[in-house]
């Protein structure tokens, strides 16, 4: 009996290639990964290609023959993309093909023209992977999780801490099946969203109530659904072009909003006029709607944390963690900082001056700790803690825009850490610290906030933006005077009544930090910044 993954030979440096194929109800999707000693993955490559197993069974409960020739013709696919690299290929099946009664003769079917051996998992199992995947995506660390993945068939749902997974609940609800059964891939009417509606109401209702007892500190959702409901702009209800979900915000007035406004459209072909989703997603977006907000409501989530990493990444790290305990002897994998790694890399792509990052962080975090009494006394201490990581991070990256151009390289650098797929940080944390190194130099964050460049901060958030940006600002012009003068020992800051008298220790002396021009606009921008009056003393 072949092994379900499929071995092709070792990559070069320590490395291993590892490519997941996910055969959902919906589609059937491919991704390739170079996964370092430390467990840090890149994609190397991706497909999708919309099968639609689930509309391919007969009333028996069998996958027609038309069901088998697609899946066998698109594996045959991605194994012929896969042969570029010396992978290893693992084939996981879920919700249509483990529902189908005829589902080893798919799998002979696609083992005799690929001699890839497709792995049919349980609903526990796909959660599992899911919420692998999503913890490698977001720095989830050790809170409390609820995990909810809708597919094509069904819906998985967990509840976990760390490596502790507390409670996992499969049901055979998904985005496809809800809307063969309820006729939604044509127009409908208003009877037809009840039954729905009241349909979902009652078979969520167990799984609800089985759960009761579990707590979650944060929401995380993956799965088309998930982002195709977040890419939906609430107030024009189009889809946003482009850009990274992996850790975009989706509340949940939001979600209802959105869920509604589709319920009045009610018709596949006004759904994709109205939102710009393609065809396959407009026919099933309801549907998963509908679900998703029964969901919402019946855990009473505010908002939902998406990731862009599911099922398939998840079997690329579990797959990589069964390679490393045989090669080890069953040592236990390390713990990979989803965050640290997600700099590092960043650093080494956009060829950042390490030592000089190094030196400016330093500075930041040492102003901030001296400061952050005084003028983010306001803040919770919890609060402050996230602050200072966000300035730590931001500070390692803010120069990545010289990658572009010296010229404006902090506008460069705004669109770079924004844009980029910075893993374990949120959307509105890329945005944060892509606005700390934009306000960096030059003009100082203005103080009623700019709608354009705040993308969905709150009012609190970009009021600390505008604090933490002088605190880089001043590091910044700080840096280039150790570099230039001496060994940085310290920075000194002492509060008198309104002013604040900041100097730098080096290897020489308290040297005077700036020409007097500088100070000058030094000073005055960090007084807008923190309206307190500033001394750069020698």
């Amino acid at each position: 009996m072949p092994k379900p993954i499929t071995k092709n030979p070792s990559p070069e440096s320590g490395k291993q290639i590892i490519a997941a194929i996910d055969i959902g109800t919906n589609s059937i999707h491919l991704v390739v990964a170079s996964v370092n000693p430390r467990g840090l993955f890149k994609i190397l490559d991706s497909d999708k290609v919309s099968v639609r197993l689930g509309q391919h069974m007969t009333p028996d409960g069998d996958i027609d023959r038309e069901g088998i020739r697609k899946t066998v013709t698109t594996m045959r696919q991605m194994k012929a993309l896969c042969a570029a690299w010396p992978c290893q290929i693992r084939a996981i099946a879920t919700h249509a093909v483990r529902a189908a009664r005829n589902h080893q003769q798919l799998i002979e079917a696609v083992f005799k023209a690929t001699r890839i051996r497709i792995e049919v998992v349980d609903g526990d199992e796909e959660g599992r992977l899911v919420f692998l995947g999503m913890k490698r995506a977001l720095a989830l660390a050790k809170k409390a999780v609820l995990a909810l993945d809708i597919g094509g068939g069904s819906t998985e749902i967990l509840f976990g801490r760390g490596d502790k997974i507390n409670h996992v609940t499969s049901l055979n609800l998904g985005a496809v099946n809800l809307s063969v059964e309820h006729g939604l891939m044509k127009p409908v009417d208003d009877h037809t969203l009840v039954r729905l509606r009241e349909g979902i109401a009652a078979r969520l209702e167990p799984a609800i109530e089985g759960a009761k007892s579990q707590r979650f500190q944060v929401a995380v959702a993956s799965s088309g659904t998930a982002k195709s409901l977040a890419s939906i702009n609430v107030r024009t209800m189009r889809v946003r072009q482009g850009g990274d979900s992996n850790g975009q915000i989706l509340r949940a007035q939001d979600l209802f909003a959105i869920t509604a406004a589709l319920g009045q459209l009610r018709d596949p072909v006004l759904i994709r006029a109205k939102t710009g989703l393609d065809v396959g997603r407009s026919e099933i977006i309801l549907a998963g709607a509908e679900l998703m907000s029964a969901l919402t409501r019946g855990f009473g989530v505010s908002k939902w944390l998406l990731s862009s990493y599911g099922l398939r990444e998840g079997a690329v790290i579990d797959t990589w963690e069964r390679m490393e305990f045989e090669k080890t002897g069953g040592r236990r994998v390390d713990h990979v900082d989803v965050r640290e790694e997600s700099i590092r890399s960043f650093v080494t792509k956009f060829q950042i001056e390490k030592a000089a990052s190094a030196q400016t962080e330093k500075l930041a975090l040492r102003i901030f700790d001296q400061t952050s009494p005084w003028i983010l006394g306001h803040v919770s201490l919890a609060d402050r803690k996230h602050l200072r990581q966000l300035l730590s991070a931001a500070t390692r990256i803010h120069d990545c825009g010289k990658f572009i151009s010296r010229q404006s390289f902090h506008r460069h650098s705004h669109h770079l850490i924004v844009h980029s797929h910075l893993l374990g940080f949120t959307l509105d944390e890329r945005n944060f610290m892509g606005l700390l190194a934009r306000f960096h130099r030059k003009s100082v964050p203005p103080l009623v906030m700019d709608g354009g460049l705040a993308g969905d901060l709150a009012a609190d958030e970009w009021a600390a933006m505008r604090i933490l940006a002088g605190m880089l600002r001043l590091a910044s012009a700080l840096s280039r005077t150790v570099r230039t003068r001496g060994r940085f020992r310290d920075v000194v800051i002492k509060k008198r009544g309104n002013l604040l008298q900041i100097g730098v220790v080096t290897s020489k002396s308290l040297l005077p930090v700036l020409d007097d021009y500088k100070t000058g606009k030094l000073c005055e921008a960090l007084e807008k910044s923190w309206n307190i009056r500033i001394s750069l003393d020698s």
